[in-house]
């Protein structure tokens, strides 16, 4: 910027700085195109929490028209079960504003005009007067991508049963802080000879056993019952709300369900196998979850050391 010479004066004085907060009307003409170009949606919401602009954009993803989104609350635009809190947070952000994701880590939703929900991403950004620009874009894929890994994470690729950390993580959830009524019983299971079965008749025929073996375990769960295969021959069950009697009854079901498994042999004939449990109780039998186990894979190893085949209580 060229500078000014005050009068009388050869130094030259560059002029002080200064922003000019245009009202509202021009903030809402000023930057119309940038708006309208935006891949995200984006509305202008002035401190009374009304719409007071919103982009082509935003008309699409949220299913309303121009003239129906502007003047709206965007309390309408959340899910009936979160409109109290939503109003709380906006009035602590109108106190502290700042350009920020909105709830970053938390699976947001919008309630689009036909009352469908939709999973977003949503980032604000203070404009002036009471002025927040907040811009708004679909997450369904990123969700998506997110849950996919999940499962990638969590799920054992075989059985399709969950792994030792998805199966570590389920009880952490649902045990991780202990009351007095909780009750649950830990069910190890091991297939036997299993190392054999995969040198004499393949791979492949191990695979299938141990596939029917899940199925076999996931037809008899209960609701609030978690499977998982957590080693290559190795499963555990968790019976919710079950003590180690009712556990082990349950277990000598399904080892003799088990025992009668077969699949086809490639050369002809069928292969099967039997199975070792070890059985082990929460409170009944100890109250630390971490001990329970390991009571659990004692007296699995027990039952193997008798002959394999049993249910050990």
């Amino acid at each position: 910027m060229s500078g000014v010479r005050p009068p009388g004066s050869s130094e030259v004085v560059n002029p002080p700085s200064c922003r000019v907060v245009p009202p509202l009307s021009d903030l809402l003409n000023l930057p119309a195109a940038a708006f309208e170009q935006a891949p995200v949606a984006l509305l202008v919401v002035g401190v009374d929490g009304r719409v007071a602009y919103g982009n082509a954009h935003a008309s699409e993803l949220l299913g309303y028209e121009p003239d129906a989104l502007e003047g709206l609350s965007v309390e309408r635009l959340v899910p009936a079960s979160k409109r109290a809190r939503h109003v709380a947070h906006r009035a602590a952000f109108a106190g502290a504003p700042a350009h920020r994701r909105m709830a970053d880590g938390y699976a947001l939703e919008v309630l689009r005009a036909d009352g469908t929900r939709l999973a977003v991403d949503i980032a604000l950004g203070p404009m002036g007067d009471g002025l927040v620009c907040v811009a708004i874009s679909d997450a369904t894929e990123h969700r998506s991508s997110e849950r996919r890994l999940t499962r990638l994470a969590y799920t054992d690729p075989l059985t399709g049963l969950l792994n030792r950390r998805g199966f570590e993580a389920a009880l952490s959830e649902r045990y991780g802080e202990r009351r007095a009524t909780d009750r649950f019983a830990l069910v190890i299971v091991d297939v036997d000879r299993f190392k054999e079965i995969n040198d004499t008749a393949g791979h492949l025929i191990g695979d299938a056993l141990l596939t029917a073996f899940a199925d076999a375990m996931g037809e008899r769960l209960r609701a609030g019952d978690v499977v998982a295969r957590v080693g290559g021959d190795e499963f555990v069950l968790c019976f919710d709300g079950a003590g180690g009697d009712e556990a082990a009854v349950i277990a000598e079901e399904l080892r003799v369900a088990i025992a009668a498994l077969t699949v086809p042999a490639p050369g002809g004939g069928t292969v099967g196998t039997t199975v070792s449990m070890g059985v082990a109780a929460f409170p009944e039998d100890g109250d630390d979850p971490r001990g329970i186990a390991a009571l659990a894979d004692e007296r699995l190893y027990a039952v193997k050391a008798r002959g394999r085949d049993a249910v050990g209580r």
